[in-house]
């Protein structure tokens, strides 16, 4: 699959202008994971979203005394690290592939840079985070 094609499948860069997604696309890479794999770690400065493009990759939290909790799963089309991304915060848990991965990188500075370009996209991306996070309050709901 190519970059954009890819690209277009996330839900808030599906309407962005062809030239745009075109433009974006060129900037990102594929990165073969191996099971087991880290993709990125808890509190490391975020490089950009990634998007699954197959295996399935978890992200986990580690606490002061070593114990990790599996914040959730994810598969082919999911997408991995918004939120520091777009708060400029360190990646809010570890990302592990779960089986052999493949994941698109899509740099931080050039999808900013695209969005600023277009403001129904942006919106998308709020529907997208506000979505999670209603999911995380439910499932603090759960545990309480």
């Amino acid at each position: 699959m190519k970059p954009a094609e890819a690209l277009a499948r996330i839900s808030y860069l599906r309407n962005m202008p062809e030239p745009a997604l075109d433009r974006l696309a060129e900037e990102c890479t594929i990165t073969a994971l191996a099971r087991g794999a880290t993709l990125f770690s808890e509190g490391d400065p975020p490089a950009g979203i990634f998007l699954i493009v197959g295996g399935r990759i978890k992200l986990l939290r580690t606490s002061s005394d070593g114990r990790q909790q599996v914040l959730h799963e994810e598969g082919p089309g999911a997408t991995l690290a918004e939120v520091p991304v777009f708060d400029a915060g360190g990646y809010v848990g570890s990302a592990v592939a779960v089986e052999d991965s493949a994941v698109l990188l899509i740099p931080r500075e050039p999808l900013l840079e695209g969005l600023a370009h277009s403001p129904a996209n942006a919106v998308e991306v709020i529907g997208v985070l506000a979505a999670r996070l209603r999911k995380v309050a439910g499932g603090v709901e759960d545990v309480s």
